[in-house]
């Protein structure tokens, strides 16, 4: 796989080209106390040291040909979705990467959607609008609007320090669900608040109490509502780099041990890859198709992830219509 799906860099290779054609000399200048550097090509018959020889063709040969001599071939590794990566990110594919990135999205949303979805629920049909609800109320929408890099050293003087005692995917999934927490808090709200009132008044009065009617009623008719917010609180979790920075994310490492406690363990992930190529790994960024993979990679998980959503979703509403 190394040899057949390697990477090129034109402007790299036009540098060697010059190299291999041009040889640099340092010659006495006019003063006769200082050297100045020339370069001569190798094969020029007029100095160069190949010239008249057998080889002295292939330099010319080499820089015209060089362009279609380096063009790759145009091909899918469909294995670059499920391989393991090489040290260094040079090749291999991003498998351990989605397989970390599903793990942390799925269980962020996990404990950011019972929670968000009940608090919702409370905050609209239990908690009245008294003074402290809306001073809650401001809470949550600041907290919207923290920056995500807070989040990450919340999760790392918190969680890291004293639940998991040590960064593992489980401190990440949880930082990630207080990061998404307030989004889904504000839509399902929304989306319970638009629920038309002659629904839970149509409800109590065949005998539902308020619970049963919000369980029963509200709360699937609200479903289309609540579930946008999930698809915008799921692409975020998917594509944050700061909340799992500290919380549990490595650039390379094994893969977690599902036949142990895996949620203890750290993994690694695609967004944090890309981070990790941009600003830990300078050798790497002289050959960017890894960081370029793992990007689209991470654009078509979240587009797959957000179509099987707006699926459901639509089924939802399909069902509350009555079709």
């Amino acid at each position: 796989a190394m040899k057949r799906y390697g990477a090129t860099r034109w402007d790299v290779a036009q540098k060697h080209l010059g190299y291999l054609i041009w040889e640099e000399r340092w010659i006495p200048s006019d003063d006769g106390e200082t050297l100045e550097e020339i370069k001569v090509r190798r094969d020029d018959p007029e100095g160069g040291t190949f010239a008249g020889t057998t080889l002295a063709p292939l330099f010319n040969l080499t820089e015209e040909t060089l362009k279609d001599t380096l063009r790759p071939r145009f091909t899918f590794y469909w294995n670059y979705f499920i391989d393991d990566s090489t040290p260094g990110h040079y090749f291999g594919g991003v498998g351990p990467e989605v397989l970390g990135t599903l793990l942390l999205t799925v269980l962020a949303m996990c404990f950011a959607i019972p929670l968000g979805v009940i608090s919702a629920a409370y905050l609209v049909e239990y908690a009245g609008d008294n003074a402290v609800i809306k001073i809650i109320r401001v809470c949550i929408n600041t907290l919207a609007g923290v920056p995500s890099i807070v989040y990450g050293l919340f999760g790392l003087a918190f969680f890291v320090t004293y639940v998991t005692k040590q960064p593992c995917i489980l401190s990440a999934s949880l930082t990630l669900s207080l990061l998404v927490l307030p989004v889904i808090i504000r839509a399902s709200e929304e989306a319970i608040r638009s629920v038309p009132q002659t629904y839970r008044e149509a409800a109590m009065g065949l005998g539902a109490g308020k619970f049963r009617s919000f369980l029963t009623v509200t709360l699937p008719a609200a479903g289309p509502g609540i579930l946008t917010g999930i698809i915008l609180s799921l692409s975020r979790a998917a594509g944050e780099t700061a909340p799992i920075l500290f919380a549990g994310a490595v650039a390379l490492g094994p893969i977690p041990n599902f036949a142990g406690k895996w949620w203890l363990q750290p993994t690694r992930a695609l967004s944090y890859g890309c981070h990790d190529i941009t600003v830990g790994d300078k050798l790497a960024m002289m050959v960017p198709h890894k960081q370029f993979g793992m990007v689209m990679t991470l654009i078509l998980l979240v587009l797959c992830l957000n179509i099987v959503a707006i699926v459901i979703r639509s089924k939802m509403s399909k069902k509350l219509r009555g079709m």
